[in-house]
């Protein structure tokens, strides 16, 4: 079994087609980067996303939304850092519970 912390989806599954929990990365100026879909005739072979869809993170065959290269081979991020993951207010982005599109600090939609 290979589940995924960031959908709690089982990656091995053929029925799990994408990651869920891949919301983007900021980069280290504070940038905010959305993910590189997945490219791909056959089903990713570390992650089994189907093409067009987003890998589960510390996927070997990510690419870098930055330099294009493989993300965790690249210097572009700080992975001591959680991954941003989707806002359903308005579906932006939220980061340490602190809402961006507004500011409000009372976002529970990242827990």
């Amino acid at each position: 079994m290979a589940i995924c912390s960031y959908c709690d989806k089982e990656m091995t599954d053929r029925n799990t087609v994408k990651c869920t929990g891949n919301g983007g990365l900021q980069d280290k100026t504070g940038t905010f980067h959305d993910p590189v879909p997945y490219e791909g005739k056959e089903r990713c072979h570390d992650c089994n996303v189907k093409d067009g869809e987003l890998h589960h993170p510390g996927c070997d065959m990510e690419l870098c939304p930055k330099c294009k290269a493989q993300l965790i081979s690249c210097d572009c991020f700080d992975f001591s850092a959680e991954l941003i993951t989707s806002c359903s207010c308005l579906e932006l982005q939220c980061d340490d519970n602190l809402c961006k599109c507004c500011d409000c600090g009372d976002c529970n939609c990242c827990n």
